[in-house]
């Protein structure tokens, strides 16, 4: 059973979470990644929105009747560039049981559209007040495949950061319910970290300590607490938690978490 849970700060967890800039930085760049270019394609979106109708091509294309139709106007979008064209506006009347209607599509294709003229006349298919010009590509951005290329590298990037918070909240999980224990400092050396200059330096501390089954287990931690390289040297003993639940669970006790969390250590 957990006796009474410590109080484990902010600045603390930050620390904790600071200890593996590798996994951070990946983990937010690849969840980044996606969002942002989800950012800029809805704002290419809002750019590009018209009044032209958004129609499924894949259906016409099947099981739409063909007739014909008159172009009243061509216009081409100067300002939007897909797959270096840019696309044209195509507005046409047709009849369909004596009655005119009136539409228009966006496509690419420049050089057919660059042979059409105001008044030609086109073959069209239509279904239930939709239609489209045959043979003309559709001008709208493959959604699809975009969606499918960045939600996997989102799905990794949670993944990461998934994998970081279950790992910190293990060792939260530590601070909080660990019994102190004596163990004896077996080494203390120095990583620098290359992500960022808040990385620069950590200290890999390996120490052991006993069970109360009297098993001798060899524990390693990262920590920024400096001043262990300062006061201690190999041999010496240094206090840690232990999980009474799982022994072969430990962490180093910081003289700075100490301090910052109020944490009576006898």
């Amino acid at each position: 059973m957990f006796g009474q849970p410590r109080k484990v700060g902010f600045r603390t967890i930050v620390d904790l979470v600071k200890r593996r800039p590798t996994h951070l930085f990946v983990g937010a760049l690849l969840t980044a990644i996606p969002l942002f270019a989800s950012l800029v394609l809805f704002f290419i979106f809002s750019l590009m929105a018209s009044d032209v109708p958004n129609v499924d091509y894949d259906l016409l294309n099947h099981k739409g009747a063909v007739a014909k139709a008159k172009i009243t106007s061509l216009t081409t979008k100067e300002n939007v560039t897909i797959n270096d064209e840019h696309p044209s506006v195509i507005h046409y009347r047709y009849a369909v049981e004596g009655k005119e209607i009136e539409s228009s599509v966006e496509v690419l294709s420049s050089n057919r559209v660059s042979r059409l003229s105001v008044g030609d006349s086109v073959e069209i298919r239509h279904l239930n007040g939709a239609s489209i010009i045959t043979g003309l590509e559709s001008a709208s951005l493959p959604l699809g495949i975009v969606v499918m290329a960045l939600a996997p590298i989102l799905f990794i990037g949670l993944l990461v950061l998934a994998l970081l918070y279950l790992r910190v909240n293990r060792e939260v999980k530590i601070y909080r319910y660990g019994d102190i224990r004596n163990a004896e400092l077996i080494s203390i050396n120095t990583r620098s970290g290359i992500i960022a200059p808040t990385f620069r330096q950590n200290l890999v501390v390996h120490y052991q300590y006993t069970t109360t089954r009297g098993e001798r287990i060899l524990g390693e931690q990262e920590t920024s607490d400096v001043s262990l390289f300062n006061h201690k040297k190999s041999g010496d003993t240094i206090k840690i938690f232990v999980l009474p639940e799982d022994e072969s669970k430990s962490a180093l006790i910081s003289r700075l978490d100490e301090v910052r969390n109020n944490w009576t250590i006898i």
